[in-house]
């Protein structure tokens, strides 16, 4: 059965607002399309499904950094993921709400990072930061992280590790990613649910860099059946194969593709077979090619050729 067959479109505009001159304080903005916590996609209309349109300020928090290193924020904020991705943790398009304290001082902790948070994770059908707000007060989520990242010879290896606290549900996450030689990248993420229904589920994927204008990836994931539905939509639960592709035109332009299958699952899963090609445009790169030397915004009549 097709479920979905649409040309959609996504946009996001991230922005952070300095306080003082040497940015210790400032206010972040995140404004993204998309009507729920696991959607950043809209419809346009061709294809199955009326048109529908959302656009919502999803992440907007204050930060402050009183000594080098360490950092509070406050409000909607991004996750928190280390080296793990949206297919073992939350979508990449949610958001929660409350408050988080990170500290990046190695020589001091040994760690890269240690982050705490302390929010509400829900409002899955309010996108909206001015509608949810309310949240501050309360908490069903807490996250205790550490990173860290080691150069062994011509290979890289950063993982992290957390505890967490979901709804009683109590989480174990780690992941670790391993940059080769050749141009590979390797990464190995999994989770432990050790109450309610006690489970895990992991995920590996390899990564290549072809050329410098491909990049290609392929990967298999397993997620518990009694996991929820907050995770990437992309992967749900179950076991899938998936394959991700980018081909670079400029530094601007960019086209992809995503293909996921089903694969030996004894219990029904939201996707079967999903086939996504994707067309990118990140217009912050454009805006920093046409800053001057000092950083000031310059329009010039001078054509540039793609990739200059």
């Amino acid at each position: 059965m097709t479920t979905s067959s649409q040309l959609q479109d996504q946009e996001q505009l991230k922005l952070r607002v300095k306080l003082d001159p040497h940015g210790r304080v400032g206010v972040n903005i995140g404004l993204f399309t998309g009507a729920t916590f696991t959607a950043g996609w809209n419809n346009t209309g061709v294809g199955a499904g009326p048109r529908d349109y959302h656009l919502s300020v999803k992440q907007l928090f204050i930060d402050a950094q009183p000594i080098a290193g360490v950092t509070g924020a406050v409000e909607s904020l991004y996750f928190w993921r280390g080296e793990t991705t949206e297919i073992t943790t939350f979508d990449n398009d949610g958001y929660l709400t409350g408050e988080r304290l990170s500290i990046k001082r190695p020589r001091e902790v040994f760690f890269d990072e240690l982050s705490v948070t302390r929010a509400f994770i829900g409002d899955v059908n309010t996108p909206n930061v001015f509608r949810r707000s309310n949240r501050l007060d309360d908490a069903n989520y807490w996250q205790y992280g550490v990173g860290k990242a080691l150069a062994l010879g011509k290979r890289a290896v950063a993982m992290s590790f957390e505890y967490d606290v979901y709804n009683h549900a109590e989480i174990v996450r780690g992941a670790v990613r391993a940059s080769l030689p050749a141009r590979l990248t390797v990464r190995l993420e999994g989770y432990r649910r050790v109450n309610q229904i006690a489970a895990g589920g992991v995920a590996i994927s390899g990564e290549k860099a072809v050329t410098k204008r491909i990049t290609l990836l392929v990967g298999y994931g397993t997620i518990d059946p009694h996991f929820g539905a907050l995770n990437g939509e992309r992967y749900g639960i179950g076991r899938h194969l998936f394959s991700t592709g980018s081909l670079a035109v400029s530094k601007e332009l960019s086209f992809g593709y995503y293909i996921a299958r089903g694969i030996a699952n004894d219990f029904r899963v939201p996707i079967g077979t999903r086939v996504e090609i994707i067309g990118t445009y990140n217009l912050l790169n454009r805006l920093k090619r046409l800053q001057g030397p000092t950083g000031q915004t310059v329009l010039t009549g001078r054509r540039t050729s793609p990739g200059a």
